[in-house]
């Protein structure tokens, strides 16, 4: 299916509350803002009580199939895949549903080094991906980068991954993508509004998720997706969407909404190149 022109934008039910990170309840007050960090399937361990947030990542992840025909992409990781959303949503709105969880935690996500809770959390990840993926869905990881710094992080991370794609997604007739990371920023982009050549990185700023990206050598169903690239010109990364002077961050590595829905004409075409829409 090509690629389109939107007639209207993804949303997201927001909650609210002064901190994003501490109000996880359904009775928070309505929020004035956009951030995606006040969504309902976006959840901090350090601040959601267990019990809601088990239930949260099972309820996220539960996806609306009206018809068994109908296709659906699953996004899965943590801050990072929240900040996405919006880009990721819109690109596939006209193709499938989306149903998808953030989960902020140092080895929370789909992370192969996962302990404690976010261990607890990945395996209900996997049972509510191996109940619910079909013929024609498409799973979308994203992580921050950082976690793969070391190479024995990276060949488990891909080890991990290539487990899931071979004994649930692939016998399924589902597809994988794997989202690259944006740049990182020398500083919060929040402190370079009047200033902004101050949030300008360096083109060696590199994108850690990129030591994943063999494993769509490994089959045509696996998708690697860079978004690095997006943010650069030939001397600078820098914190705006290019060429205008909206701001793409609201810190140092997450993507404001204008961030992400700047993405979602990438991700179609991507993803319609490799017949995964």
């Amino acid at each position: 299916m090509p690629c389109f022109t939107p007639t209207s934008v993804a949303s997201e039910p927001l909650l609210g509350g002064a901190d994003p990170f501490n109000c996880w309840d359904t009775s928070c007050p309505a929020s004035t803002s956009s951030s995606i960090f006040r969504a309902y399937c976006y959840v901090d361990i350090a601040h959601t009580p267990t019990d809601v947030l088990t239930s949260r990542v099972s309820q996220c992840l539960t996806p609306n199939r009206p018809n068994p025909t109908d296709r659906v992409a699953f996004l899965v990781g943590d801050s990072h895949a929240a900040s996405i959303k919006m880009g990721v949503h819109t690109a596939v709105q006209h193709a499938m549903s989306i149903s998808w969880m953030g989960i902020t935690g140092q080895t929370c996500g789909y992370i192969h080094s996962a302990t404690g809770l976010c261990l607890q959390v990945r395996n209900i990840i996997d049972q509510q991906l191996n109940s619910y993926v079909r013929a024609g869905d498409v799973v979308i990881f994203s992580h921050a980068g950082y976690k793969y710094y070391t190479a024995h992080d990276q060949q488990q991370q891909r080890a991990l991954l290539r487990t899931l794609y071979q004994n649930v997604l692939q016998p399924r007739g589902a597809n994988m993508v794997i989202v690259g990371d944006p740049p990182i920023l020398p500083m919060h982009a929040v402190r370079c509004l009047y200033a902004p050549q101050n949030c300008y990185a360096s083109l060696t700023n590199n994108d850690q998720n990129a030591q994943l990206a063999s494993l769509a050598t490994e089959s045509t169903g696996i998708l690697y997706m860079p978004i690095h690239h997006l943010f650069c010109d030939s001397s600078n990364c820098k914190g705006q969407v290019p060429g205008t002077s909206t701001w793409a961050y609201f810190d140092a590595s997450h993507l404001t909404t204008s961030g992400s829905l700047y993405l979602w004409p990438y991700f179609c075409s991507a993803l319609e190149a490799a017949g995964f829409l």
